[in-house]
């Protein structure tokens, strides 16, 4: 058995424990990171059911195209810049993962909206 100073041993400990004490910080912050790309996946692709399902009603209705298109352009205005590579906002967890977050949710509910607007029966327009 090799022996060494006390205060090499330890030190050599503390560095051990500093390397294990930053892997388990990284690990922590993938995770957290994971967790967030997993939820803003989940809401992605329920947008994108909402949208494939308002496509097929809306080419059975009538007006159906306008309010598809209208739809679209409505959702292309309010996208925030950071959809197109979302990365560093699933990152860091700031302000941006939030608006992308909001935007999502936003826009899930303006299709769904617009897709109940579409099975509403429209009343009879007045003769004259």
């Amino acid at each position: 058995m090799e022996m060494r100073p006390l205060d090499e041993a330890i030190a050599a400990a503390l560095r051990e424990v500093g390397e294990l004490e930053e892997r388990d910080r990284a690990g922590r912050a993938h995770a957290d990171v994971q967790a967030r790309m997993g939820y803003l996946h989940d809401l992605l692709r329920r947008l994108e059911r909402e949208l494939a399902g308002l496509r097929q009603e809306a080419a059975s209705a009538p007006k159906g195209e306008e309010l598809w298109h209208r739809t679209v352009d409505d959702l292309r205005a309010r996208e925030p810049d950071i959809l197109l590579a979302p990365a560093p906002a699933l990152i860091s967890g700031d302000l941006d993962l939030l608006r992308l977050v909001e935007y999502t949710s936003a826009a899930v509910a303006l299709v769904q909206e617009r897709r109940s607007a579409l099975r509403q029966p429209r009343p009879p327009e007045p003769a004259g």
